[in-house]
């Protein structure tokens, strides 16, 4: 099979979980909305699971390549942590079918539970890396990077999540500098 395949079988199974949660998603549904046989989703993945967990490893990576070629470090910490929040913010933004799936199977089966969040603390971790790199400098305030990442990684999340949810929201660009300018006043010391 082609990537373009399974590219295209990706995309479907995202529209699908999305619209109906991991529980009430069916491969019938998947197969239809990509155009292509029930078996060839079955020739590639033994189920629904590794669908799933091979979908969510797919969009992990995009995001990681995504901040990895927009954050490149600068030696400014503070411009380090707003490349990263936008390029994540602005990923999320353009794929908010994975927001959707990351908010609501985050606490899918437990074996789902551990792939998933796995791949996650790989991002949070890149964020906590550049707050320990400005913490160390002075340039951010925080009493414990690792639960400051989250929360970003978090806030990054619900808010991509709400701007496909309202009807006036404004472009995603401007979504997307909003969140990161959020998140560096919540970590600059002395405001």
């Amino acid at each position: 099979m082609s990537r373009d395949r399974i590219l295209q079988i990706f995309d479907a199974a995202a529209e699908v979980f999305a619209e109906t949660g991991f529980d009430r998603a069916r491969i019938d549904d998947i197969a239809q909305r990509a155009g292509v046989a029930k078996g060839t989703i079955y020739y590639h993945f033994r189920g629904k699971d590794e669908l799933f967990s091979a979908l969510m490893t797919e969009f992990i990576h995009r995001l990681q390549e995504q901040c990895d070629r927009h954050g490149t470090p600068t030696g400014d910490p503070v411009e380090d942590l707003k490349r990263r929040v936008e390029a994540m913010a602005r990923f999320l933004l353009a794929n908010r079918r994975f927001a959707v799936m990351l908010l609501s199977e985050a606490w899918g089966s437990e074996r789902r539970q551990h792939a998933f969040r796995s791949q996650i603390r790989t991002i949070v971790r890149a964020i906590e890396e550049v707050l320990h790199r400005g913490l160390q400098v002075g340039a951010f305030k925080a009493r414990d990077a690792g639960v400051a990442a989250a929360g970003i990684f978090g806030s990054i999340t619900v808010t991509a999540l709400y701007t496909a949810l309202i009807d006036r929201a404004p472009d995603d660009d401007t979504v997307a500098r909003q969140i990161a300018e959020q998140v560096i006043s919540g970590v600059l010391p002395g405001r």
